[in-house]
């Protein structure tokens, strides 16, 4: 018997729409300048993934839209493009980000995301948890036991649990632990 498992990881992904426009639509928002240019960086680290890591550190004032790119429309952006990823989002605790979990739910979900992604693998089952889930391609062709989202916290352990896109929002809940 010859068990044949995918290469998920060196896939050549098309890009369908930049970043910047598949937040525009779902989102309906107006970005900044430094949310394009932080767009741009993005989008480019995920096409790239397989030239070179990118480590990136972002600090922005508070409330200015952070989170809503990196841990909300990125993630959905690259399971529309790449329904196989894993990505993990670790926060400074496990309720905030099954909070951005269920954003990235809702955006996969949403009309907008089916009319630019048409990939049916890209959907989601009837039902999925907060903490963890998986889109309909890696759950019909998932030989590596990984979900496609993790939430996680910083508390979180994440021994055996794979990833190809690591995302830490908001490490801190404030200024004094950052200080500490």
């Amino acid at each position: 018997v010859q068990i044949r498992v995918p290469n998920f990881q060196n896939r050549r992904i098309e890009k369908i729409i930049s970043l910047k426009d598949y937040v525009r639509r779902v989102k309906a928002l107006d970005l900044d300048e430094w949310q394009e240019n932080f767009c741009d960086r993005l989008e480019k680290a995920f096409f790239e993934r397989n030239i070179a890591a990118m480590k990136a550190c972002i600090a922005v004032m508070p409330q200015a839209g952070k989170s809503v790119l990196i841990s909300q429309a990125f993630p959905a952006w690259i399971l529309g493009h790449d329904p196989y990823h894993r990505i993990i989002l670790a926060c400074y605790n496990l309720t905030r980000s099954k909070k951005h979990s269920n954003v990235v739910i809702r955006l996969l979900r949403s009309p907008e995301h089916a009319t630019i992604f048409s990939d049916v693998n890209c959907r989601l089952p009837v039902s999925v948890g907060s903490q963890s889930w998986s889109t309909l391609g890696r759950l019909n062709n998932n030989f590596d036991g990984q979900d496609s989202f993790t939430a996680a916290s910083l508390q979180t352990g994440l021994t055996g649990v794979g990833f190809d896109t690591l995302i830490v929002d908001d490490p801190y809940p404030g200024a004094k632990e950052a200080n500490s």
